[in-house]
């Protein structure tokens, strides 16, 4: 049973409850600190989740005015990034799971948290090797820094 971003597991014996387990997902603290980062330089988000529309819109309303897309599949977040960058949009999509890989190797930079599936590892661009989010912010300030060096 789903109840906004809560969900409740019954524990029954022979019919009767014996427990009820209410579970939360919780946002990564650092989440928050990342996407703050990445709006300050005007770049755009979308969350594309597998999971059920309670529980994605709980977490992007913490997240702040964010597009969020629950229910997804794989196919779906392939599609989502492809139309992106049909609109002309450079694309970077973050992920760990095996329904994450189709849009990893669409997007212009996948990005793969290391401690993911084997196939979403192989269809990114980037490994981070640790699952700390603030390596994203550190992956585009290398990339601007290079960037620069590379013009002069």
């Amino acid at each position: 049973q789903i109840h906004s971003d809560l969900i409740f597991v019954h524990c029954a014996i022979d019919g009767l409850e014996v427990a009820r387990i209410h579970l939360k997902d919780k946002i990564r603290k650092e989440a928050a600190e990342v996407i703050h980062f990445l709006k300050q330089r005007n770049i755009e988000m979308t969350v594309l989740s597998g999971d059920r529309p309670a529980i994605v819109n709980a977490i992007a309303s913490q997240l702040g005015p964010i597009v969020a897309t629950a229910q997804a599949m794989p196919q779906d977040k392939e599609a989502q990034v492809a139309l992106l960058q049909d609109q002309g949009n450079i694309t970077a999509m973050v992920g760990d799971g095996l329904n994450d890989a189709p849009a990893l190797k669409r997007a212009d930079i996948g990005i793969a948290i290391g401690t993911g599936n084997a196939i979403s590892i192989a269809s990114s661009d980037i490994i981070l090797q640790h699952p700390e989010l603030t390596l994203i912010k550190d992956c585009l300030l290398l990339s601007v820094a290079s960037r620069r060096i590379l013009r002069q």
